[in-house]
């Protein structure tokens, strides 16, 4: 709060003088005592952008999650990386234009009102007329804001907060940029000198040389006021500043930060701008991975399981009981609980980053059928029956089925894609003429991962999916 400790009353004529720039009529014309708000229209513009721009970005987190949910089961490696480097980063891109545009309008809008209180109240408050003690009367006095000084500062951070969103929005930005730069040459670098192996290595490590220059700034805080100028150590640093600047685009956002941290009181500046960092960073976690895919909620029943497995019946297993926009790339399913004809279509996701590696490790001899990268489907010309054939009893190994506690006999898998969520995996038709009436279930086994992946001891307590259909 801003201290007016033993400030003299507010008359009109302060008012004249403090808000010129604020939507108070200060000509001579204006009545004595009065004055009168002149509204140029530019306010109710930028209320009215702020409102359509927010309802236009509440459209698109939720289309970029569904894209980016349509795309990731078919990556692996390094171009998984920069995947869901670049939809982390887009989505704390929404989310920083959403808040900045949302507290824009309301900040406007209390700006808007404190100036049509001050002009119906020119005076304003009347402190013989305060029903308080004395003493709280008099603490009001020395501590409260008076109304020209809130919207004042009503309307400096309307003015401001536009330069810091977008300063977020171009560092998370450049990021997206290098991350696919990062991830062309290293699977170029990968795909020349190693055989298309180790491009995860060769990310990491390029990853690694690119925040090397930013070292020099640190160096520079402990050691600059102390180093000779001209002298190698100096040049090393300042070489390291420059190439960090160049690579980094800083003077598209540097400016900006500059100004902010330099005008404001350091104290404040600092923890505020790394508050607002990790409240975007935290929302989007929340949001995204807690929220939005582990269900994370209120829960007041206490004899109410929520471990389905043999106990329960998983919605997700069925088709047409998931959310339209749903993509889950890993859990098998049917088309619905209750079966009304001769076949039950059981469908088993196929992802690149468990399949993939899996199929390699477990079933020597398969050869596959493209390279990592990018295609334009379809990208087999080649009709490769017997590759086909060996690679479906791989994954039929790798991903066994029971039914009714029976190893599933006699039933052949087909590929398939999803025509709605375009995941790709296998499909199988299951005769249902000689099974029992009422309740059958299905036992899929968990999805395939790498051998190293098996040591982890979370890997080694996944449960087979249990799929229940009544005929």
């Amino acid at each position: 709060m801003t201290d007016d400790t033993h400030l003299p009353p507010v008359t009109p004529a302060d008012v004249a003088d403090a808000l010129p720039a604020h939507g108070i009529d200060t000509s001579p014309d204006a009545p004595a005592g009065s004055p009168k708000l002149v509204f140029s229209g530019a306010w109710e513009q930028e209320l009215l952008i702020s409102g359509v721009v927010v309802f236009a970005l509440l459209q698109l987190p939720g289309a970029l999650q569904h894209r980016y949910a349509r795309v990731a089961v078919h990556l692996d490696g390094p171009v998984s990386t920069a995947a869901a480097m670049a939809y982390s980063y887009g989505m704390l891109i929404l989310y920083t234009l959403i808040s900045s545009f949302l507290a824009n309008l309301a900040a406007r809008a209390y700006w808007v009102g404190l100036i049509g209180l001050h002009s119906v109240f020119p005076g304003g408050v009347r402190w013989e007329k305060v029903r308080q003690g004395p003493i709280t009367v008099d603490e009001f006095r020395r501590r409260l804001p008076t109304l020209p000084r809130l919207i004042a500062a009503a309307d400096d951070f309307c003015s401001v907060i536009f330069s810091v969103a977008f300063m977020l929005v171009l560092m998370f930005g450049i990021s997206i940029l290098w991350g696919g730069v990062l991830v062309v040459v290293s699977w170029l670098a990968a795909r020349t000198f190693m055989g298309g192996a180790h491009a995860s290595d060769v990310f990491a490590a390029m990853m690694a040389i690119l925040l090397v220059p930013a070292l020099a700034f640190t160096f520079d805080r402990m050691l600059g006021r102390r180093l000779r100028p001209g002298g190698v150590p100096e040049r090393l640093i300042r070489g390291g500043v420059r190439t960090s600047q160049r690579l980094m685009m800083m003077p598209l956002y540097q400016p900006i930060l500059l100004v902010l941290f330099s005008n404001v009181r350091r104290r404040a500046a600092y923890p505020a701008f790394y508050a607002l960092v990790a409240a975007l960073v935290g929302f989007y976690v929340l949001n995204d991975s807690v929220i939005g895919r582990e269900g994370l909620m209120l829960e007041s029943a206490r004899f109410a399981p929520s471990a389905l497995e043999r106990h329960g019946v998983d919605a997700r297993t069925y088709e047409d009981q998931r959310p339209e926009d749903e993509i889950d790339g890993v859990t098998p399913s049917i088309p619905t609980d209750v079966i009304g004809g001769p076949y039950v279509r059981l469908f088993i996701p196929y992802t690149a980053g468990r399949h993939d590696a899996a199929a390699a490790e477990r079933c020597p001899g398969l050869r596959p059928f493209r390279e990592a990268g990018l295609h334009r489907e379809p990208a087999d010309t080649v009709d490769r029956g017997g590759d086909v054939a060996a690679l479906l009893a791989c994954l039929a190994r790798l991903q066994p089925v029971r039914l009714n506690g029976r190893p599933l006999a006699g039933v052949p898998f087909r590929f398939r894609t999803d025509p709605r969520t375009g995941v790709r995996g296998i499909v199988g038709y299951v005769p249902t003429q000689a099974l029992p009436r009422g309740e059958n279930v299905l036992e899929v086994g968990p999805s395939p991962l790498p051998k190293a992946r098996e040591k982890d001891e979370k890997e080694k307590t996944r449960q087979p999916y249990i799929i229940h259909f009544w005929l």
